[in-house]
């Protein structure tokens, strides 16, 4: 749904003027945010389990950043030329140092657990 795929604030359905632009009535920010983003979270994981099991190449890539209230993330995306990349997970890291051996430990991780998928 193209909430969650915009990041579009879930109040703005609850707009006026947004909801103008449609013949029909949006969902409210706690259906958004509830049943219907549970349901489009299932429905895109089983789509990613799917694209996972079939491909028979798959790169995992990290990336470490700072957050905006300076909790340091990893985050673990998924690569394939078949597919778009799939982010795998995000990581909050503030609590560890970011030694050689955390690092190749949470890649590990992230490689045992995209195996039990495959």
């Amino acid at each position: 749904m193209g909430f969650y795929s915009t990041e579009i604030p879930f109040r703005v359905a609850e707009e006026p003027s947004f909801q103008a632009m449609f013949d029909y009535k949006l969902p409210s920010r706690h259906q958004l945010s509830g049943n219907l983003l549970d349901t489009v979270y299932s429905r895109e994981k089983d789509r990613v389990i799917s694209l996972l099991k079939e491909a028979s190449d798959l790169a995992i890539v990290s990336d470490g950043w700072t957050n905006i209230s300076g909790d340091s993330i990893v985050n673990f995306v998924l690569v394939n030329p078949r597919f778009s990349s799939v982010l795998s997970k995000s990581i909050n890291t503030v609590a560890h140092m970011h030694t050689g051996e955390y690092i190749a430990d949470t890649i590990l991780t992230t490689i045992a657990d995209v195996g039990h998928v495959r």
